[in-house]
């Protein structure tokens, strides 16, 4: 038997950006602005047990490294 386990994923995606923001199959959130992106990104990093990695201050990614 195979042990297949993920251990790094993108689990949400936060921008105020969605024209860059493409059909994934990952949720994304839109924000209204850089300081929410901020606020909302490290809320669901703290909810999904991930960390927020900001790509530039208008788009921030939540990942889980464990």
């Amino acid at each position: 038997m195979i042990d297949i386990t993920i251990s790094q994923s993108i689990l949400a995606v936060v921008s105020c950006k969605p024209d860059r923001m493409g059909n994934g199959a990952v949720p994304v959130f839109l924000a209204q602005s850089t300081e929410e992106v901020q606020h909302f990104s490290a809320t669901l990093a703290n909810i999904l047990d991930g960390m927020a990695h900001e790509l530039e201050p208008e788009t921030v990614i939540v990942v889980r490294h464990s």
